[in-house]
Parts: structure tokens; C-alpha cells; sequence
């Protein structure tokens, strides 16, 4: 059964947290103002949460919400007739009181199913966010509990909770946590064998609550939402958004799709998580995922146990002197990062030659060594270093990495961030090293020069598009009347000469520029007849 929708099409939300019934006791710290000598007057909704409210011994700076409480249930109570008389919007409801509940409640859940002792910071205002249905972008560093902040609410949530994840390892990762923790979780990726694909396919067409994981290409198939169209999706989540801009580090073209998946789901809620989003990439995820309005949780970057070394080396042999010295002197487990799948090899090699065992992980392995390897080093640290482009990457949570070294340049800042970010996740004091020669520079100039396509080949494109609708063009609030003119990227990219991934980059360019309009099933078609010329195309990918 379907939500019921409110008049803009949306979803329905939940507006105030079912009162909690009786259970252990569980606490949430509220920490008291030093300089508030006299506890303020308290809003009326908010009346039950000071009479609540006790001090911790002595401690008379520090209260506990005492979720057993007849007060904290008649503080629901107010809340939600308040709602239903229209004296308080749906969206208002995060009142002192109402978040101390939410608050207690989802930590005493989150202490009996996933072990927790308590939130990390931003993990609270996530989830409370999740629960009330408000859409979010979490920017959180690398190792802060992100998947919490869904996976914890998916436990109370009426439906189905669906996570777009960029990688088979990160899901598969993912899914082998949670279902060691008795939790409902399905996973739709192509290392499902036909017959397992069909049953998971049948479980989630059942509408049970549960957290299903999906790439965004699966996301993207037409018969895929077809089949999604009978489900309740209660949380709609995008697992490392910065994938979805444009200008972001690790850009998968899939990902363009997703504000429209939204869209055809019915307009769930939203979160959108990432550990690094400058404001040009967050800007764009929001605009990507048509959630202008959504709350924007940003906690920083700052992680105090990682100790950051810089190491320059004047030839590739003193720089493997200095890795042996690294490996040597660094105690526990590690990822050693080089920039391309040759050099990893090469490395690896030379490590075994040298005497020291160690692990190698690229995109050009087959499949089922990729996973070997990775179970290996994930659950048994064995061998304890990994050799690895950054293809290891997404989705790694070894929470015992006590050193991660760069061998090569990084690719950009971002990268750095996220790859070295994978050390000292149990908070326990983690080195990250770069080691670099000037000579690395060049190799991610040559990777960066093929990233992004040319105001010749968005040309080209844009003339591919015109030729394949046979000169038809869409109205700007194209109909059904329109649907024969829109045609996919394959028929476009052929026309074009060109990848497919990379058509799809400059036909999502187009549209923004003007020229196309893009239609359910990631169908494009022109606007107009004649394409813009190469100096204007030049003139306005600069502003983008």
C-alpha cells in the first residue's frame, strides 16, 4: 500500500514520533548552559521535557531524558494534537522536547541492534531528521558513522529504504554487516546469479520494511522502476553523493538520473551523504537531486587522531627505500595507494621481492580476485598491506587501519581526504603519508586531461542529437505528445562516436546550457534545431 500524498505530490511525511512504550531505561546527555543561572521559561509544547529531566548525581550541569516517563509521553501528546489543529507545522515539530525523545529512543535502539554507546557528532541531528522526513545532506568526514544515520531509522520506518551505493564492494560490504546483525537487507548488483536476483527481486516486491541496496545503473533501468512503482519507499538514500556532481572526484554519469528517480518513486524523503562536498559540489547535489530546501548537516573535516606526513623523493629507488622504512616502522595494517593499476603491479612485486607480503587490488582483476582479496585483508588482515589503486576505495571501513600511504601524487584533494580518511576509524592515533616525486603531477595532468569533454565533442554530441530526432524538436514542458522525440544516449553516443558515459556528461551539459530537455529513462531530445556553436559552447562550459 502506497503513502497517501500530500497536495504537491509528495509523500506524506511523519509528523511526530510514535510516544515511546516501556522499555530499559535509556538516557540522552543535555548538556546545560554554564551561564544560565536560572533554567529559562520553557515553550508550552516543550512543557514535559524539563519535567523529564533529572540531574546525574551531583552533577547538576548535566540532565537526562528519562524516556519511561509519564511526562515525556504527554510531551508527544501535545505535540501531535498540535499538528493535527494546524497550531504547529509538520516540519516544527523538532522542538526541545520532541528531539530529547527521538533522541533517546533512537540510541537505545541503536545500543541494543548495532552495539552503540552513543552518537558521533552530526549522527543524532541526521536521524532525527530521517524519522521527522525531512530531506538532508550530510557532509561528515570519512569514518563518521554516515550509514548509521539510515541505517539505524530504517528499523522504525514503515517502508522500504532504498540506498543507491556506487560500488558492488561497498554493498556487498555493507550487506554482510547488517545481515550479521539480523537485520532485513536485500542487495541488487550483477554479481547476483540470475535465480538470486530473482528472489530478491520477488522479496522486495513484498513491500516489507527493510534496507535494499542498488547502483545507479540498476536505478536506472526502466523495468527496474517499473517494478518500484508497487513498492513503499519510505528513505530514499544516496550513499557517497559527491558522485553526482559533475565536479566532483569520483563522477559516475548514472548518477545524473537520480533527481528523476526521485521524482517517479513519488518524492520519498531524501539523504544524501558524503564526507566531502566543496560548496560548488554540494550546491550541485542539491540541485541533482531537486532538494533545493533540503538540511544541510556539515560537521567538518577535522580528525584529530590522523597525523599528516608529506615526504618528497628525488628518484623512484629512494622513494622505495623510504616505503621499506615506512612498512618497517609502522605497526597494524595498511593501504598503499599508487595511481595506476601498472604501478601497483610493479610495486607489489617489488615489496615480495624485498621480503614483505602483502595483498594488490585494481579494476583490471577478475571480479572474484577482487572480492578474495578483499575478505582476506578486511576480515583477517591478511596479508597486513595492500597495494591498491583507488579502486579500493569507496565503502572501505577496516576500522583498525593504523597507516594508509600515497605512493603517487593523488588525484585531487578531495581524494586525498577521502583515501587517507580510511586510517584510525576506531579513533585510535593513524598515520597518512605521501610520498611523492614532481614527476607525479604529470601522470593525474594526463588523467585529468581526458576527464571532461571538449567544447568539440559537446558539438558533436549536440549534432547527434539533432540527426537521431530526424530535426524534431520538445517543447520546454514537453508531453506525451513529445515522448517519440526523445531518444536514449546509446542512439546519441553511436551518432556521436563517442562513450556512452561521456555523451550522457555532455547531454546533462546541454540541458543545463538550454538546449535539451531530457525526458523518464534518461531520454534526450533538442530544443531547437541548430545547435550552438563550438565558441559559445567553450563560452559556457567555463561557467560550470
Amino acid at each position: 500500500m502506497s503513502r497517501p500524498r500530500a497536495p504537491d505530490g509528495r509523500q506524506k511525511r511523519p509528523t511526530v514520533p510514535p510516544a515511546p512504550t516501556a522499555r530499559a531505561k535509556s538516557v540522552t546527555k543535555v548538556p546545560v548552559p554554564e551561564d544560565e543561572a536560572e533554567p529559562a521559561e520553557p515553550p508550552k509544547l516543550a512543557r514535559g521535557t524539563r519535567d523529564a529531566m533529572r540531574p546525574i548525581g551531583e552533577d547538576e550541569d548535566t540532565l537526562v531524558v528519562d524516556v519511561e516517563s509519564e511526562a515525556t509521553s504527554e510531551v508527544h501528546d501535545e505535540l501531535e494534537a498540535a499538528v493535527e489543529d494546524g497550531a504547529i507545522d509538520a516540519v516544527d515539530v523538532s522542538t526541545e522536547a520532541s528531539d530529547g525523545v527521538v533522541d533517546a529512543r533512537m540510541l537505545e535502539l541503536g545500543q541494543r541492534r548495532f552495539g552503540i554507546s552513543h552518537f558521533r557528532p552530526g549522527q543524532a541531528l541526521a536521524i532525527r531528521n530521517v524519522i521527522a522526513g525531512i530531506d538532508t545532506l550530510a557532509i561528515m568526514p570519512t569514518g563518521a558513522g554516515k550509514s548509521l544515520c539510515y541505517q539505524l531509522p530504517a528499523l522504525e520506518l514503515p517502508g522500504v529504504t532504498l540506498v543507491v551505493s556506487p560500488l558492488i564492494a561497498l554493498m556487498k560490504d555493507q550487506y554482510d554487516k547488517l545481515d550479521h546483525l539480523n537485520i532485513e537487507v536485500l542487495r541488487l548488483d550483477s554479481t547476483l546469479s540470475p535465480r538470486d536476483e530473482q528472489a530478491t527481486l520477488s522479496r522486495l516486491s513484498e513491500n516489507r520494511p527493510c534496507i535494499a541496496y542498488v547502483t545507479p545503473e540498476r536505478l536506472g533501468e526502466p523495468r527496474f522502476r517499473e517494478r518500484l512503482a508497487s513498492v513503499e519507499v519510505a528513505l530514499f538514500v544516496v550513499d557517497e553523493a559527491h558522485c553526482i556532481s559533475q565536479w566532483g572526484h569520483d563522477f559516475r554519469p548514472a548518477y545524473l538520473g537520480l533527481g528523476e528517480a526521485v521524482r517517479a518513486l513519488g518524492k520519498p524523503p531524501v539523504l544524501a551523504l558524503t564526507a566531502t562536498a566543496p560548496p560548488k559540489v554540494k550546491d550541485d547535489i542539491l540541485a541533482q537531486l531537486q532538494i533545493p530546501q533540503a538540511s544541510v548537516i556539515d560537521i567538518g573535516l577535522d580528525r584529530p587522531n590522523l597525523r599528516y606526513h608529506v615526504i618528497k623523493a628525488s628518484s623512484e629507488r629512494k622513494k622505495q627505500a623510504l616505503l621499506l622504512r615506512l612498512i618497517e616502522k609502522q605497526e597494524g595494517c595498511g593501504i598503499i595507494y599508487a595511481a595506476t593499476v601498472k604501478t601497483v603491479d610493479a610495486l607489489a612485486d617489488f615489496l615480495w621481492s624485498q621480503g614483505v607480503e602483502c595483498g594488490r587490488y585494481h579494476g583490471r582483476m577478475r571480479a572474484k580476485d577482487r572480492e578474495r582479496v578483499q575478505s582476506a585483508f578486511m576480515e583477517r588482515s591478511d596479508p597486513r598491506l595492500m597495494v591498491a589503486t583507488n579502486a579500493f576505495g569507496l565503502g572501505v571501513d577496516k576500522q583498525d587501519l593504523r597507516f594508509v600511504i600515497h605512493y603517487n601524487f593523488p588525484g585531487s584533494l578531495e581524494s586525498y581526504y577521502q583515501e587517507a580518511g580510511r586510517a584510525g576509524r576506531d579513533g585510535i592515533p593513524a598515520d597518512c603519508v605521501l610520498l611523492y616525486q614532481p614527476e607525479d603531477k604529470r601522470i593525474q595532468s594526463f588523467f585529468l586531461g581526458g576527464r571532461y569533454p571538449t567544447p568539440e565533442q559537446t558539438r558533436a554530441v549536440a549534432e547527434a542529437l539533432v540527426h537521431v530526432t530526424g530535426g524534431k524538436v520538445a517543447t520546454e514542458d514537453h508531453d506525451e505528445h513529445d515522448a517519440s522525440v526523445f531518444k536514449p544516449v546509446k542512439d546519441i553516443a553511436e551518432r556521436a562516436d563517442a562513450p556512452a558515459k561521456k555523451a550522457r556528461v555532455v547531454l546533462s551539459f546541454l540541458k543545463e546550457v538550454g538546449f535539451a530537455a531530457e525526458a523518464p529513462g534518461a531520454r534526450f531530445a533538442p530544443l531547437a534545431t541548430e545547435p550552438p556553436s563550438i565558441e559559445d559552447l567553450a563560452r559556457s562550459a567555463n561557467r560550470y
